[in-house]
């Protein structure tokens, strides 16, 4: 069987679904689901601006759940053009303010409840014999 050889050789290898972009940040697909994250590390809002960066059109909080509506890749960082999923605001933002899965919630650990019931003995005899 002859091999293939020359700069098409790896023309017919299966390709793979890219993660993560050329800038290291996560890749979105149009209609997926991503999450508000606050780049700077503060845990406070992110704004929402126009394609070209200038004019802020609204903010989310830290965490917040949002729709990928479009992308446009840039040199720098890709930009991504929201939805909010609760309030329907609309506006672009960097992939840096994006995450893929939902913030860890922290919430105060609860104890099990413990059963109110004493426990049930069981006999293993068969009834009415003696041993």
């Amino acid at each position: 069987m002859a091999s293939l050889a020359g700069p098409y050789s790896n023309a017919r290898a299966p390709r793979t679904l890219q993660t993560q972009a050329r800038n290291g940040g996560p890749v979105f697909g149009v209609g997926m689901r991503a999450f508000i994250r606050d780049a700077s590390g503060r845990k406070g809002l992110v704004v929402l601006n126009d394609v070209s960066g200038k004019v802020a059109l609204g903010h989310l909080a830290d965490g917040a759940e949002v729709e990928i509506l479009a992308w446009i890749p840039r040199r720098a960082a890709t930009l991504y053009r929201v939805q909010s999923t609760e309030d329907r605001v609309e506006g672009w933002l960097g992939v840096a303010n994006l995450r893929a899965e939902a913030p860890i919630a922290t919430s105060p650990e609860v104890a099990p409840e413990v059963a109110s019931t004493a426990p049930v003995w069981v006999s293993l005899r068969a009834p009415g014999k003696r041993t």
